[in-house]
């Protein structure tokens, strides 16, 4: 289980403050890129429901709910979004203000993949909950919200590693080739429909992994190919459509093995914020991809081979 937790002070009373945030459609339109729609409420307040829509690209949108599972007045609010996340409020009196702490906890029942997709969500989501806080803050006060800036300053739409291979640089070419093998070292790939041809290029397979529980059916087909030096491959998952390129360098009778993702999305404000988005999202992706090639080809029964 992953955990993000902040607090934030609200010039507010508390009960003020706790009217705000049970009605889940002001709350929840807070998010960066949310709106609510449909509010379901019941006479007690746990069990209320506001669905909301998440806009991704241009007129794509997501659609989910989210339930109020707890309420104590005035104190704490459990809030369950159908996404997975867990959402606790606690809500604190400070000398006519309040102190508003937000936790926030996933867990994705996936085998092996959930642990780092549960840490991944967490590192990639602070400045959302940031700015989220900061939203509230502005929309009780009545002030503007203060922009916050991204937690890392990262190159929009670019991801890249490398990893030393004791094996020689033909053996590793042969293994980057091999995408039915090279491509489901990372976590999470099923590969099917596989074609390879002589070159390298026109080489082809389907790709199927899963993103927060959905599942999820792409193309891949390596572009270039040049041996012993480089393998390009094209990526297409829908408006996400990465170009990973490949290099290997012979280093003292083994192999420096460097994958890069590039992304792009020409669409203003939101395309550079896709791109940046799906680069964080696939780090662990790409380090594991790498590891297992490592893994492979340092074997004992590779290395007499």
């Amino acid at each position: 289980m992953a955990r993000v937790e902040h607090t934030t002070m609200i010039n507010a009373p508390v009960e003020e403050v706790f009217a705000f945030a049970k009605d889940l459609g002001k709350l929840w339109d807070c998010w960066p890129d949310v709106r609510a729609g449909q509010m379901t409420d019941t006479p007690h307040g746990v069990g209320s429901r506001a669905e909301f829509f998440i806009k991704v690209l241009g007129p794509m949108h997501m659609q989910g709910h989210v339930d109020l599972l707890e309420m104590v007045p005035n104190e704490r609010l459990v809030v369950k979004s159908s996404f997975g996340p867990r959402f606790t409020f606690t809500f604190a009196p400070h000398d006519g203000a309040t102190a508003v702490t937000i936790v926030v906890e996933w867990s994705y029942d996936t085998p092996i993949v959930g642990a780092p997709m549960e840490s991944l969500t967490a590192r990639r989501s602070v400045s959302e909950f940031l700015t989220f806080l900061a939203n509230v803050k502005a929309a009780i006060e009545g002030i503007p919200a203060e922009e916050v800036e991204p937690a890392e300053d990262v190159a929009p739409g670019v991801l890249t590693r490398s990893v030393l291979i004791d094996a020689p640089v033909e053996r590793v070419y042969e293994d980057v080739l091999d995408i039915g093998t090279f491509w489901t070292g990372a976590p999470d790939v099923a590969m099917r429909s596989v074609r390879r041809t002589p070159d390298g290029v026109g080489t082809s397979a389907r790709i199927y992994t899963h993103w927060l529980g959905a599942h999820m059916e792409g193309g891949l087909e390596i572009v270039e190919a040049v041996r012993p030096e480089r393998v390009v491959a094209k990526v297409t998952f829908g408006p996400e459509s990465p170009m990973w390129t490949f290099t290997l360098e012979p280093v003292d009778g083994g192999t420096r093995l460097s994958g890069q993702g590039r992304w792009h999305l020409g669409v203003p404000v939101v395309g550079k914020r896709f791109v940046t988005m799906m680069a964080a999202s696939h780090e662990e992706f790409l380090e594991q991809m790498l590891a297992g090639a490592k893994e492979r080809l340092e074997a004992p029964h590779l290395a007499m081979a």
